[in-house]
């Protein structure tokens, strides 16, 4: 019996270790190595609900909802008395349009435990998103700010309830308690890299250019793989110099690089040009004229979009160039 109950408990914490490592990948935003590890751990656990519910999540943040609600759905069975579990599937249902589903589950969630500040965040956040769209918008928005109080009650120092409660507050450009809500978020996680980014939106809408540019510049720092900060970013330093960061937006949209953006512009501007030289005839002094007048701007746009606009874009993005 003893060696039943020990190989037990060392199931049970590898089982629990398993658990946590999912997690952090999620975390991390690791999705493939979350649903691999997830998968590997069914294997050897297959009735374990918890590790249905993480794959779930994992799933549902490479965009697998199919495959996701029915991870969550074996967690549910499994284990219908969990909170989380209930939580987690009306996220996916949400994402999948099931909005009545999704309300049911998220209020089992909350009625399950009702002391836990997430499943309060995490219900407010699905009434603030559906109220947009619906004929009770007003009651909607109510209950959603019940229950972000709520969850603030039971948890003041939850970072994800104040980020919530802000992004409301500026849908509602109310823009002075959305920066409070923010600014709470960062005196609790200065490194909060979503937090800087709202303030960086808060700046933005209100006109507010150094304070945006600070705002979207910290939160890259902490987050460089970000892109769609970058185009925020480079949309700050386009409202104050036009010229800065126009050839990187190109680059961004096509997946180009400078190079090859260079190349394909200026041989299509050569083809516009030789076409024109046919027809005129290339003896004309004119046509010469205006072939060496070309060449001398196509080496110029040349340099302003592979050295000078790339050089100049990234002093301003790590701080060389101030934006005052």
């Amino acid at each position: 019996m003893d060696g039943d109950g020990d190989k037990r408990c060392t199931d049970w914490t590898r089982a629990g270790a398993l658990r946590a490592r999912i997690a952090l990948l999620i975390e991390l935003r690791k999705y493939a190595q979350a649903v691999q590890t997830a998968e590997r751990a069914l294997a050897a656990h297959p009735e374990d609900p918890e590790v249905h519910r993480l794959l779930a999540e994992a799933l549902l943040e490479q965009g697998k909802t199919a495959q996701a609600r029915a991870a969550a759905e074996e967690a549910l069975r499994l284990d219908p008395q969990s909170a989380h579990i209930h939580s987690t599937l009306a996220m996916i249902l949400h994402r999948v349009g099931g909005n009545w589903e999704a309300r049911e589950h998220h209020e089992w969630a909350v009625s399950l435990d009702p002391e836990a500040a997430p499943f309060h965040t995490r219900y407010a956040a699905f009434l603030l998103d559906i109220s947009r769209f619906s004929l009770k918008a007003s009651a909607e928005q109510r209950a959603a700010w019940e229950h972000i109080r709520t969850a603030l009650r039971r948890d003041p120092a939850y970072v994800d309830a104040h980020l919530l409660a802000a992004e409301a507050l500026l849908r509602r450009r109310r823009y002075v308690e959305a920066e409070a809500a923010v600014r709470q978020v960062l005196a609790l996680d200065p490194n909060h890299g979503y937090a800087h980014e709202l303030l960086g939106d808060l700046h933005a809408e209100g006109g507010r250019t150094a304070g945006a540019f600070a705002g979207y510049r910290e939160a890259l720092r902490i987050d460089p793989t970000r892109e769609p900060l970058k185009f925020k970013l480079i949309a700050v330093i386009e409202s104050r110099v036009p010229a800065l960061g126009t050839f990187w937006r190109l680059g961004l949209y096509t997946g180009w690089s400078y190079r090859v953006l260079w190349a394909v512009l200026t041989a299509l501007l050569t083809f516009i040009y030789v076409q024109y030289g046919w027809q005129v005839g290339f003896h004309h002094a004119q046509v010469v004229i205006y072939g060496i007048t070309f060449g001398f701007l196509i080496v110029l746009w040349g340099a302003f979009l592979w050295v000078i606009d790339p050089l100049v874009t990234l002093a301003v993005i790590r701080g060389w160039i101030e934006l005052d």
